[in-house]
Formats: C-alpha cells, sequence, structure tokens
C-alpha cells in the first residue's frame, strides 16, 4: 500500500468556484465510546514468507488492520490472496 501522491490541479473547475471547507468544532461532533479490544490470536512466522501468484510476499503477518470491525485482525498475506482471489476472474 502506497501513500496518494498529488498528480496535479483540478481542471474541470476554475479557481474561482473552489471553496475551502470550514472544520466542524470539536463540540459539534459526537464521538463514539472506544470498544474493549478483544484478544485475538495471531501466529508470528519469523523470517517467513508467503508466495502468492508467483511473488514472494515479505512479512505475511504484519497486520494490516488489527481490527477490521468484526474483531479479526487482517494480515499483508490475507489481503494478498484477497486479491488474487476477485482478480482471477
Amino acid at each position: 500500500m502506497r501513500q496518494a501522491a498529488f498528480k496535479g490541479l483540478r481542471e474541470d473547475k476554475p479557481a474561482g468556484e473552489v471553496e475551502a471547507k470550514k472544520p466542524i468544532s470539536p463540540e459539534e461532533v459526537e464521538t463514539p465510546q472506544p470498544e474493549r479490544p478483544v484478544a485475538t490470536k495471531v501466529v508470528h512466522r519469523k523470517g517467513a514468507k508467503a508466495e502468492v501468484m508467483g511473488v514472494m510476499i515479505s512479512n505475511p503477518d504484519k497486520l494490516f488492520w488489527p481490527d477490521a470491525n468484526d474483531g479479526e485482525p487482517v494480515t499483508k498475506e490475507e489481503l494478498v490472496k484477497y486479491h488474487e482471489e476477485v482478480g482471477s476472474g
């Protein structure tokens, strides 16, 4: 995963039509109470690599999302395998 990159100025709007957004004051924002973290078991394979579609994936146990809103972490290997499944159509 990579950081977003600046590609250029918008050509679909003239500069005069662009308006800056005003930030909302913190008092107006509803803040949800954090839930207690659910203990999950992740097996770390030190120095392990996984091969997906002929490409070696380093650090396959790296957690990309410790809690994917379902209490289960998503690892680098799981994300790559998901892309392999949906991209093979």
